[in-house]
């Protein structure tokens, strides 16, 4: 499963920047000792795209929406609050049918993704009935999203 992390990245302390981080980090790894992919673009791009230009910030969100695309899940990440960021990328995944979790606490996020169910669509590798099938769906190997049994994409 491919896991993109949604959390808090801009304050107003340097301080709070860093809890920021540390909180972050500790959900990315929590994630990976989980056996998932994770996928965490604010903490990639701010290596070499800088936060604080607009058109760079702005690259890097284009950039985090196109690897979200390619996730199953979207994890949101709440326990310093929202961001217009976070809100941007519910908002993209909820028009590309992209699963959303919300977690406060790294230690919930096990319970949470176990879970979370993404299979393979009956077009590619086996047959399931409309009832097996969890909301939303995504078939990894041919990028199909499916809700509640129907196609939506």
């Amino acid at each position: 499963m491919v896991v993109y992390i949604a959390s808090r990245y801009s304050s107003k302390s340097e301080e709070e920047h860093l809890q920021y981080l540390s909180y972050t980090r500790s959900v990315c790894r929590e994630v990976a000792l989980l056996g998932c992919e994770v996928v965490a673009p604010h903490i990639l791009y701010t290596q070499f795209l800088r936060d604080d230009i607009e058109s760079e910030r702005e690259l890097g969100m284009h950039l985090g929406k196109e690897a979200l695309k390619k996730c199953d899940v979207l994890l949101v990440c709440l326990k310093y609050g929202s961001s217009d960021g976070i809100k941007s990328e519910m908002a993209f995944a909820i028009n590309n049918d992209i699963h959303i979790e919300v977690v406060r606490e790294v230690s919930d996020i096990k319970v949470i993704l176990e879970g979370v169910s993404v299979k393979s669509c009956e077009n590619c590798l086996h047959n399931e009935t409309e009832q097996d099938k969890p909301f939303p769906m995504s078939c990894g190997e041919c990028s199909r999203f499916y809700a509640d049994g129907f196609e939506s994409k």
